[in-house]
Parts: structure tokens; C-alpha cells; sequence
């Protein structure tokens, strides 16, 4: 049980500390990032480096992801399609793979 909890208790502070360590991400970073060939987006406070995704997203949706590299995609995050309605719950799930820091 004390082995259990030592090892249990080491993987809770390494953890912290990795995320300590998260990368600052600055807003001229993030505008650098503003074509198809490399595209970072903004949602909220996190950023997300979505160039692999966008041809994807381009086959599966009418709505152009690309708009949206090196700015602030939090409105059309929340606003889909500009609809009033907000990205569906798979598209959540999706979203961590592509994180790569914070502003």
C-alpha cells in the first residue's frame, strides 16, 4: 500500500511540475502563425496548432478554418457557422490533441 501510494504520489508531482513547465505563448508568436502551411489558433486562453487538421476540416465543413490562423478564434469557436450555435461535443473531445500552450 505504501509503495502503491509513493508511486501514486510521484506521478501527481511530476505531473504538476510538467505543467509548470507549459510554454507562454505571445500574441506576435501567434500571428506568425497565420497561414495554411502553419496555422495556430486562439480559443480563449489556449492555443492550438491546427495545420494538420484544416484539410480535414475543409472536407467535412462548408466554413473556411483557415480565416481564423494566428488570430483569436474564440467567437467562431463559440458561434458556429455564425448560427448561434456552438461546436458539438466531438469537436471538444478533439480539441486537447491539438493544444500547444497558452497565452
Amino acid at each position: 500500500m505504501v509503495k502503491a501510494f509513493v508511486l501514486f504520489g510521484s506521478a501527481v508531482l511530476m505531473g504538476c511540475a510538467l505543467a509548470g513547465n507549459e510554454p507562454g505563448i505571445s500574441a506576435d508568436e501567434l500571428q506568425a502563425h497565420n497561414t495554411t502551411e502553419s496555422c495556430w489558433i486562439q480559443i480563449e486562453k489556449d492555443v492550438y496548432d491546427v495545420t494538420d487538421y484544416i484539410a480535414e476540416h475543409k472536407d467535412k465543413h462548408s466554413y473556411d478554418l483557415a480565416r481564423w490562423c494566428g488570430r483569436d478564434a474564440t467567437s467562431g469557436w463559440l458561434d458556429k457557422d455564425g448560427k448561434s450555435k456552438p461546436h458539438s461535443r466531438k469537436a471538444n473531445n478533439m480539441l486537447p490533441r491539438y493544444r500547444i500552450g497558452s497565452i
